[in-house]
Formats: C-alpha cells, sequence, structure tokens
C-alpha cells in the first residue's frame, strides 16, 4: 500500500527499536490485508466465470482463509490506530470509528471453539459458520448486473441471515467488484476498507514522518549531532541467505 520510498519502510537507525518495530508491525499487516484482497478477488473472478453451482471446496477455502486474514490484520491495524494520538475527525479516527466492528468479529472466530454450542444452538438466522462472500458482477448491455452470494460454508443450520446487498452498488465496467464479507452479525465492505485502509496507512505515514523529523532535529544539537546525518542513516535492508548443503546419508 505505501511506495517503496515511504518513510515507515524506510525508518532512520538512530530512532528506537519500538518505534521501527511498530511501524513494521503496521506496514505488514497493510501489505497482508492488499495481498489478501488481491487474491480473493482472483478466486471470485474465476468462480463467476465458471458455473457458481460447482465452486470447489477449495475455492471456498481460500476465499475464506483470504477473508479471515483480512479480518485479522486489520485487527492488528485497529490496535495501534487504539493508541495513537488521533485528528478527531481524521482520517485515522474516522477510520477506527466505521471499522472499530472488525475486532469483534476476529474475536469471535478467536473464540469459535468455546461459541460453538451457542452457533449450533441458535432459534433465529445465522450466519454460515465460516461467513458468506457477496460480490457483483459487471453491468451488461440490458443495464443489469449480477449479483452474487457464496456461503463458505458446506453444513447449512436451518436459516441463515441474508447480507445486506446494496441496491445502490455501481457495477464495474469489467470483472467483479463489491466485495463484502458477512459473519457474526457484521458485514463488512471489502473494497471499501481497502481503499481506506490505504488512505489511512498514508496518514499514519504522513504523522510519524512529521514527529520523527521534529525528535531528531531537537535530540541531535543537545548531543553535538548532525540532524541530517542522523536523518539520512537509514535502516538496512534484510541480508538473505542460500546455503547448499550436503546430503547425509544414515
Amino acid at each position: 500500500m505505501l511506495p517503496d520510498n515511504a518513510f515507515m519502510r524506510n525508518m532512520p537507525n538512530s530512532l528506537s527499536i519500538e518505534d521501527r518495530l511498530r511501524c513494521e508491525a503496521i506496514v505488514t499487516s497493510c501489505d497482508v490485508v492488499a495481498l489478501a484482497f488481491t487474491n480473493l478477488e482472483k478466486t471470485l473472478r474465476s468462480a463467476f466465470a465458471s458455473n457458481l453451482q460447482s465452486i470447489s471446496s477449495r475455492d471456498l477455502t481460500a476465499m475464506s482463509m483470504s477473508c479471515w486474514t483480512i479480518v485479522d490484520h486489520l485487527h492488528v491495524f485497529l490496535q495501534f490506530l487504539r493508541r495513537q494520538t488521533r485528528e478527531p475527525d481524521g482520517v485515522l479516527d474516522r477510520f477506527l470509528n466505521d471499522f472499530e466492528f472488525v475486532t469483534h468479529m476476529r474475536n469471535a472466530m478467536d473464540h469459535l471453539h468455546t461459541n460453538i454450542k451457542n452457533a449450533a444452538g441458535r432459534k433465529d438466522a445465522v450466519d454460515p459458520l465460516h461467513g458468506t462472500v457477496l460480490f457483483s458482477g459487471p453491468l451488461e448491455a440490458d443495464m443489469t448486473f449480477e449479483y452474487v452470494i457464496v456461503p463458505l460454508a458446506a453444513l447449512h443450520r436451518g436459516r441463515q441471515v441474508s447480507p445486506v446487498i446494496d441496491t445502490h452498488a455501481v457495477p464495474p465496467t469489467t470483472g467483479i467488484g463489491n466485495i463484502s464479507f458477512a459473519a457474526f452479525d457484521n458485514q463488512l465492505n471489502l473494497s471499501e476498507v481497502v481503499v481506506r485502509l490505504s488512505d489511512a496507512l498514508q496518514s499514519y505515514n504522513d504523522s510519524a514522518e512529521r514527529f520523527c523529523r521534529q525528535a531528531i532535529e531537537q535530540i541531535a544539537p543537545e548531543h553535538g549531532l548532525d540532524a541530517d546525518q542522523l536523518w539520512n542513516a537509514k535502516v538496512s535492508g534484510n541480508v538473505y541467505f542460500r546455503v547448499q548443503l550436503p546430503l547425509r546419508s544414515h
């Protein structure tokens, strides 16, 4: 989501390890969300182009994996936002307020082993155990478009909750769009959250860059150091090793 030259990907090594680890955790979680969404789109495009009545268990598993990966790593980002000083009604504050419920979705799945009995005993309509994916196809020549609902479950327990279909959704010109994920009585617009997460991460990056620059400019003279040198001394990248080992006979 952030470009390779963004501050949070290239931090001065004079900053504390805690600050650098915090930024790495945030950036990595957002990168995981972006990749999981890309993988979900790929799976849904493939399913939409084929017979939707014969979606393989492999594709259902891939959808579930992508959706719950997004939920897990959005939860990580939200955890950091809760501890971040935020401008009232700013980008970060609105993101936290609008997507706070994602933590409930994550916690419900995290405690699934203790919730199975309640899930099995519910008499009202329920979501499929691992949720439901919704998405729309492209606009057709007759000005209609398909809206597809895919339960991520093989076992159906009585009446199922009907996910909310956005009747005002604008269909994509090609491919698929308007992707949502419903689980545990909540519904997350994945297409929207990925766009807004990118904006929130950029806002976080800009804020962190300003704060760290000010801190270095304030501290450097106190220790007789040059602020620009400290700022430009970036953390080195990873070093990768490939070791060729002999096969040991037994």
